[in-house]
C-alpha cells in the first residue's frame, strides 16, 4: 500500500479506540495514510506512473520498418540514425555517461554516405518508431548482419569455436549477428529496448537462424546498462570476450563482452546444457572389506 504524508488533521473513527485512529483518504486507485511516507517516494511512485503511461502510448502507436532494402525509408532516416550514433559514441560521452552504454564504430557528423552504405549491407536494418504524436519519431534501431558475412575479423575465433562450444553436434549452426543497438534517450527505462530486440529474435527466428550473437563494449567504460540489459533484461548467455585495436592510437584497446543467444528448442536445451555448471556428484566413501 502506497502511504502519502498529506499533512491532514486526523479524525477518529466511530467506535475507534481514541489515539488509535488512522484516516483514510482515498485518491483514485490510491489509498493513502498520512505521515509514513517521504515526499521522495510520492515523486518516484509518480514518475514510474509516467513512465508507464509513455510506454504504453508509445507501443500502442509503435511502426518497426526494414529500412535496408527501402530507398525511401534510407533517405528519409540516415539522418536521424546518425545523429543518434554520434550522440552515443563513446568520445562525445562523459565517463558516467558511458555507464548508461554507447557505441564504439560511428561515422562522422555528417558522413552520411558511409552510413547508407551500411544500411544497405545489412541483411535488416530495423527502426522503431513513435507515431503518438502524429510526425513519427525514430526510438532506435538494430542492425543485423549473418556472421559469415565480412563478419569482423575480432569474432573470427568465436566463429570458429561456437560449434566447439555446443558440442558439434548442431554443426553447421546458422548464425546471425546483432551488431548494433541503439535507443534514443527519451526513450529510455520504458522497455522498448527490450521490445526493438524481441522483434528482432522473432524476424530472425522467420529467417531459419539457430543462433543470435553480439557484443558489449565493457572498456574504456564498464557499459553497466547495457551488461544488465543483454544478461538479466534479455536472459543472454554470456561466452567469451575479445577485443580490437585502435588503428589510430596503438595504446587505446577496446574489450568486448560475447553474448548469445537461441532462437529455438534445440539449440536452446544445447546450450543450457554446455553454459549451465553441472552439479558436482557427492564423493561416497569407498567401503573397506572387513577384515578377518
Amino acid at each position: 500500500m502506497l502511504r502519502f504524508n498529506l499533512e491532514m488533521p486526523a479524525t477518529p473513527d466511530k467506535g475507534a479506540p481514541k489515539g488509535d485512529s488512522k484516516p483514510i483518504i482515498k485518491r483514485g486507485p490510491i489509498v493513502t495514510t498520512p505521515g509514513k511516507v517521504s515526499q521522495d517516494e510520492v515523486r518516484a511512485f509518480l514518475a514510474n506512473q509516467a513512465r508507464a503511461e509513455q510506454r504504453e502510448k508509445v507501443l500502442a502507436n509503435a511502426e518497426y520498418l526494414d529500412i535496408s532494402n527501402s530507398k525511401e525509408g534510407i533517405e528519409k532516416w540516415t539522418e536521424s540514425i546518425g545523429n543518434l550514433l554520434w550522440k552515443n559514441y563513446y568520445l562525445n560521452l562523459s565517463a558516467n555517461q558511458r555507464k548508461q552504454g554507447y557505441v564504439f564504430h560511428c561515422p562522422n557528423d555528417g558522413e552520411w554516405l558511409e552510413l547508407e552504405e551500411r544500411i544497405k549491407e545489412a541483411e535488416h536494418f530495423y527502426v522503431m518508431l513513435d507515431k503518438s504524436e502524429g510526425e513519427p519519431q525514430l526510438v532506435g534501431f538494430v542492425e543485423m548482419k549473418p556472421l559469415a558475412k565480412g563478419f569482423i575479423s575480432r569474432l573470427k575465433h568465436v566463429k570458429e569455436n561456437i560449434d566447439q562450444v555446443l558440442d558439434n553436434s548442431l554443426n553447421p549452426l546458422k548464425i546471425t549477428h546483432l551488431q548494433l543497438i541503439v535507443i534514443d534517450e527519451k526513450y529510455r527505462g520504458l522497455g522498448l529496448g527490450k521490445q526493438l530486440h524481441h522483434h528482432a529474435k522473432k524476424k530472425a527466428l522467420e529467417d531459419g537462424y539457430d543462433v543470435l550473437l553480439l557484443e558489449v563494449p565493457v572498456v574504456p567504460s564498464r557499459n553497466i546498462r547495457s551488461l544488465e540489459f543483454h544478461e538479466t533484461g534479455l536472459g543472454m548467455r554470456q561466452i567469451a570476450h575479445t577485443f580490437e585495436q585502435e588503428a589510430y592510437d596503438p595504446d587505446a584497446q577496446h574489450v568486448f563482452e560475447i553474448f548469445i543467444a537461441s532462437l529455438n528448442k534445440e539449440t536452446r536445451s544445447k546450450i543450457s546444457a554446455v553454459l549451465t555448471p553441472k552439479a558436482k556428484t557427492p564423493r561416497v566413501p569407498k567401503k573397506r572389506p572387513p577384515k578377518y
